[in-house]
């Protein structure tokens, strides 16, 4: 479990405030946004709950592992892939099929817009070049320590990349990165690979259960997109057997007027308050462009049709890349892991020179940054401390930054010396981004946003 300060409830009289304060602390929180040079996106399980999909507290609450004593903690764990492998795939076989099936809310595109908005301006393009020249550094440097067989070693805070990735790069990213640990994959349909760091993996990346098996320099594979499980979701158990193909969905959609479509298709399906979402029953509608950002190679290289997928190369059991409970074997996305931590120094390469430019011309202003935190709870708080470890981080560098943290039982600064930088909203996700949005498309009608 993640360490640093725990989040505390606010008081009932504070809580009272925040909820009266809730348009007053939308308007604040869409004009920091509005004002921002750089966006930077953080969600956590609330965010996805919008969507329609459960959330930790939720996702085991079905009568099948009631019947067994087994809580969410209890089958998050690599062991089962042996001892249980039904239960195994049961669990995550269904995890796979609700988020394959399931619509992301109408917030990703909102906040895509606000993204489009960011990268419009000049330090996109400036934090563009900068990563590009940084990539070429390390990757130069990476070659050099291969080639005298230092792959035990690596640069300072970057990962040293010794084998191909399972989806297509192109390009660097701008004025925007999103920071999750979500493992539904759905920032693949609305935003670009390059701008995407799931901190604890996702459910369309798989390995070997084998932690030294690496034929061929590979060790995360992509299920291909025509692939379902078979799960009895009486017992949530996968029997072995093949698994069930469905059609693939067009490879090139026509994507116009996407945004107002799902719109309206979620505005009956806005919130889930009375009805709690659960492993083979989320609340959501039907997903349109999965992982249209993600794009395939040697996908037929990667097809597997068995209900118990196994690694391509020495046919062991494959399991999900995601970091789960007691486990010691997950293969991170090392690559993905690089990018993040490259633009993060581009990023702070670029407040120091805003900075010094502004300490010697009092018409220069400093890089303004919003962290924007939506669903990052308390049961795993990576997410929160990674939004307060960037406040502090990118201030400390010359930023002036703002955190939005939207959270309907959390919405507080962690580390009370950071609450001056904070913007607390008391409530989901999906309402406080739908009512930024309104403040935000006025804000943006009477100027352009800073740059």
């Amino acid at each position: 479990e993640a360490m640093g300060n725990r989040p505390s409830r606010p008081e009932p009289d504070e809580a009272k405030e925040l909820k009266a304060d809730f348009h007053k602390n939308c308007a604040l929180s869409a004009f920091a946004l509005f004002e921002a040079d750089v966006l930077i996106l953080v969600t956590g399980a609330g965010f996805s709950a919008d969507s329609g999909l459960a959330v930790y507290a939720d996702v085991a609450n079905v009568k099948a592992y009631e019947e067994r004593n087994l809580t969410y903690q209890d089958i998050c764990t690599p062991q089962w892939l042996h001892s249980d492998p039904e239960l195994f795939y049961g669990f995550w076989g269904q995890c796979f099929n609700d988020y394959r099936k399931t619509q992301p809310h109408d917030g990703y595109s909102i906040i895509k817009q606000w993204r489009d908005a960011k990268n419009s301006g000049r330090v996109a393009s400036e934090l563009r070049a900068l990563t590009e020249d940084f990539t070429k550094e390390v990757e130069e440097k990476s070659r050099r320590m291969m080639e005298e067989g230092m792959t035990d070693f690596c640069l300072p805070s970057f990962p040293l990349i010794t084998r191909p990735e399972p989806y297509d790069i192109e390009g660097y990213a701008g004025a925007f990165f999103t920071f999750t640990s979500n493992v539904d994959a759905h920032s693949f349909d609305v935003f670009q690979a390059n701008e995407i760091r799931e901190i604890h993996g996702n459910v369309e990346l798989w390995q070997c259960s084998q932690p030294n098996c690496c034929r061929g320099g590979e060790r995360i594979f992509r299920a291909p997109l025509g692939h379902s499980f078979t799960v009895d979701t009486e017992t949530m158990l996968a029997p072995m057997g093949n698994g069930q193909p469905h059609d693939a969905p067009n490879s090139k959609p026509d994507y116009e007027g996407e945004t107002e479509t799902i719109a309206k298709q979620q505005a009956v399906k806005s919130e889930h308050a009375e009805t709690n979402a659960r492993i083979s029953k989320t609340l959501g509608s039907q997903r349109q462009y999965p992982l249209r950002f993600m794009p395939h190679h040697n996908s037929e290289f990667y097809e597997f049709t068995h209900n118990h997928p196994r690694c391509h190369f020495c046919r062991s059991l494959a399991r999900p890349a995601i970091l789960m409970f007691d486990d010691l074997n997950w293969v991170d996305n090392d690559a993905q892991e690089q990018r993040w931590h490259i633009w993060n120094e581009s990023l702070i390469s670029l407040c120091e020179d805003r900075a010094e430019a502004s300490d010697e011309d009092y018409g220069k202003e400093r890089l303004k940054i919003c962290i924007l935190e939506v669903g990052c709870g308390d049961r795993v708080r990576t997410c929160r401390m990674q939004s307060e470890d960037m406040l502090e981080t990118l201030t400390e560098r010359g930023g002036d930054v703002t955190l939005i943290r939207v959270n309907p039982d959390f919405p507080l600064a962690d580390d009370p010396e950071n609450s001056k930088s904070v913007i607390s909203i008391m409530s989901r996700g999906l309402e406080a981004i739908r009512e930024i949005d309104v403040v935000f498309r006025r804000l943006s009608k009477k100027g352009p946003c800073s740059s």
